[in-house]
């Protein structure tokens, strides 16, 4: 579930802030937030958590035509198979969450995010550091659905003038959970002066069905904040993406905040041709492929990346160029089929502002990057009999 590392893509631009219905504008971001510890430290940069190796073996392959997982395999390549949807146009549809699955998926999500040249992390970082040192009241608990290695919330916590915070993380992915882990738990050990609860629980949050099957939580004196981070949003389907906010609205109390970081829809074409080019590059492109190397066909096609206008979509498509089947699996590709493994949809504000009121969301606020194209909003969950 963890949001992929973005690439980066754009020139330097200026703040630029618009009116668009039912939004506004977070303020100037100080150089020094109030509530935020000039200091930092925690969660910096750290080696590469080590997973087991049984889900990185390669497959043992019998036949050209049928790859054989080995046994420690089969639970992920069954769990992976039954998550790829035929479309009614012939092209298969492979979730983007999938390429998180298991310990490689973990592995390469966090390399990716750790890389130097990485520096979206950053100046995401940068505008949620600003909306934490505007709140009025001490935070009660953060939620973070998605925390990848936990890094940036391991800043933010590390940095809160207060001695008490709970913190809860949400991902599909359990080696993402366990890497998260890691990092806020060296943050709780450092600073001893601060009471800090942690939780890990596994949720996928484009099921429908886990909507349902929790119950709000009570707001308490001080202010809760869910966190969506690094375009994570942007990955699934249209429908994926209004049963994500359904989730997250349904684990938030009544009047908790969301703080949601999408990419913004590219200005001209030569920010479209830099986005692409970033998505093409070596490490990305394994990085989409992730999938298929679980099931075993990813040297059987070639991958495609393109920008798709009429959804304003990173799309990547792998177009397979012999028969194959998945040992085990009802899963079988026919040569020219297509796969889409790729999809990072970008947002217009008016559209974010709408998808967030949709799903229960509302007194949403924008503030964009001035470095790239992308944006963090802020929401506050309504409960639906009270929405205006």
């Amino acid at each position: 579930m963890a949001g992929g590392p973005e690439p980066v893509e754009g020139d330097e631009q200026h703040d630029q802030h618009s009116s668009v219905p039912e939004s506004g504008v977070l303020g100037d971001i100080p150089e020094r937030p109030e509530r935020l510890r000039a200091s930092g430290g925690l969660g910096s940069r750290r080696p590469l958590p080590t997973f087991p190796d049984r889900l990185d073996k390669p497959d043992e392959i019998s036949d050209a035509s049928v790859r054989q997982p080995s046994a420690d395999r089969s639970a992920l390549i069954q769990q992976m198979a039954a998550s790829v949807v035929l479309r009614p146009d012939g092209t298969f549809d492979v979730p983007v969450k999938l390429t998180y699955a298991g310990a490689q998926g973990a592995r390469e999500w966090i390399a990716a995010a750790q890389d130097p040249d990485y520096v979206l992390r950053e100046a995401e970082l940068h505008l949620v550091e600003g909306f934490f040192s505007e709140l009025r009241a001490d935070v009660d608990e953060i939620i973070e659905f998605g925390p990848g290695d936990g890094y940036k919330a391991a800043q933010i916590v590390g940095r809160l003038a207060q001695h008490d915070l709970r913190y809860t993380a949400f991902d599909s992915s359990n080696e993402l959970l366990d890497a998260a882990r890691l990092t806020l738990s060296e943050v709780r050990d450092k600073k001893g002066e601060l009471n800090l609860q942690l939780e890990f629980l596994t949720l996928d949050l484009e099921d429908p069905t886990a909507i349902a099957s929790t119950k709000r939580p009570s707001r308490g004196d001080g202010e809760t904040v869910g966190m969506l981070l690094g375009q994570t949003l942007g990955n699934p389907t249209n429908e994926g993406r209004v049963n994500m906010l359904r989730n997250i609205h349904a684990r938030l109390p009544e009047n908790g905040q969301l703080l949601i970081g999408v990419a913004l829809v590219p200005d001209d074409q030569k920010t479209i041709e830099q986005t692409l080019t970033a998505y093409r590059a070596e490490s990305q492109q394994r990085q989409s492929l992730i999938a298929l190397e679980h099931l075993g066909v990813a040297d059987a096609g070639k991958l495609d990346i393109v920008w798709d206008d009429a959804s304003n979509t990173v799309v990547g498509h792998f177009t397979f160029d012999q028969d194959v089947t998945v040992a085990g699996t009802a899963l079988s590709f026919r040569r020219g089929q297509k796969a889409q493994v790729l999809n990072s949809h970008r947002f217009t504000e008016t559209e974010l502002v709408q998808l967030l009121n949709d799903t229960g969301f509302h007194d949403v606020k924008v503030m964009k990057s001035a470095s790239f194209p992308y944006a963090l909003a802020s929401a506050r969950v309504v409960e639906k009999e009270n929405a205006s």
